[in-house]
This record gives C-alpha cells, sequence and structure tokens, in this order.
C-alpha cells in the first residue's frame, strides 16, 4: 500500500508520480462532457487544505475554454459517491467551524494514528487529492488498497481511469515536480535553461 498525505506527495512527487502515472488507462466515458453542476466554496476549500495549494489558483476566476477543473472534478464525486461526497463536506464544515487549520483538516482526513484514514470521508480525501494531482480517478487503486472503500463508491466507478485530456495535463503534479507531461508544456520554448518556477509561485506550500 502506498501511505499518502499531503506533505508525503508533495515532497515526494517523482517518487509516488512514478507510481501513479501509470499508461494505459482508459478515458472516462464523461470526458467532454461539460460539468454538471458548480462546485460549492466547500468543495474547493476542502481541495484547498487537502493539497496546500490556494484556493483561488485552484479555483481561477479566469480558466481555459471556462472549464473549471473544481467543477468538473466535484460532478464526478457526486456521480461517484452522492452520499460519501456529501457526508465529507458536512465533516470538513464542521472543522472550518472548529477554526482548525487547513493542515490539521488535511491531516484529519488523510490520516489514522500512523496509517492511512480508512473511513470513507479517508477514502474521498484520498480521491480528491489524486484527482487534482493526477487528472485521475483511482477509484480501484483505492479499494485494492483498503477494500471497506467500496462501500462508498458506485460501481461504475470502482476503476481507474483518466478523467479527461484536460485533466491530465492540468494536474498539479507537473507544477510540483516542475516538469511537464510528454507532448505538451505550458512554459516557452527554451525555457529549460532557466531555473524553474518555485513551487511559491504556483501558491502551494510546503508546511
Amino acid at each position: 500500500m502506498i501511505k499518502i498525505s499531503r506533505r508525503d506527495v508533495l515532497k515526494t512527487a517523482g517518487t509516488i508520480g512514478g507510481a501513479l502515472l501509470a499508461p494505459g488507462l482508459p478515458l472516462w466515458s464523461l470526458a467532454e462532457a461539460a460539468p454538471r453542476e458548480q462546485a460549492p466554496a466547500s468543495f474547493v476549500n476542502l481541495s484547498s487544505a487537502l493539497l496546500g495549494i490556494e484556493a483561488g489558483v485552484l479555483n481561477p476566476a479566469i480558466r481555459p475554454d471556462d472549464i473549471s477543473m473544481a467543477d468538473v472534478f466535484y460532478g464526478l464525486t457526486v456521480l461517484a459517491g452522492p452520499r460519501s461526497i456529501a457526508n465529507l463536506l458536512a465533516a470538513y464544515d464542521v472543522m472550518e467551524q472548529q477554526h482548525r487549520s487547513p493542515d490539521q483538516i488535511a491531516q484529519a482526513l488523510l490520516a489514522s494514528g500512523n496509517g492511512p484514514n480508512t473511513s470513507l470521508n479517508g477514502a474521498f480525501s484520498r480521491l480528491i487529492t489524486l484527482m487534482w494531482l493526477y487528472g485521475t480517478w483511482y477509484g480501484q487503486t483505492e479499494i485494492s488498497n483498503i477494500p471497506t472503500s467500496a462501500a462508498g463508491i458506485a460501481t461504475d466507478y470502482q476503476k481507474d481511469f483518466v478523467i479527461s485530456s484536460r485533466a491530465y495535463k492540468s494536474g498539479w503534479i507537473w507544477r510540483i515536480a516542475q516538469t511537464h507531461p510528454m507532448g505538451f508544456s505550458q512554459f516557452n520554448f527554451g525555457s529549460w535553461a532557466s531555473a524553474p518556477p518555485s513551487l511559491a509561485d504556483y501558491g502551494i506550500s510546503l508546511t
């Protein structure tokens, strides 16, 4: 089992990324569909806490083709487990009202003692984190690691698949690792000759 915490993912992007960027995964059947609904602020803020990336950077006001990845990812979680995502957002709201820090919230949702949080809140927290990082839904991987997670994931979503080409290309793992996917780059030609942007430039916190 790969143990994943927010800090572990961000600080060991190359190692964990190599394990999870598996080739040959199918593309989501609804990949090109418009987002089903607008993601609530609590979903964006939860994502921000899990990743340690500013909410405004995750879900900017100006987006390519006016498509919000937050909307896409939220819509997917609603299809994959409507009750599970509702319960997770409710738990997040409670912790936010208790004035817990984003790091404390992430720790509570992702970890339990020295291991992963095996509750459904933990399962969907991991799935959301990995969606943002890799543009991929890892339902099968989650269930393989923690079989009880299957109880909260709809049958059609108990598999691994790439969410869309846009989701894959915009995965945060590329920025964290200070690189880009094969055949696509947001940097100008010759940028390899300059030092890469710092993680802080992307709104990423490692503290």
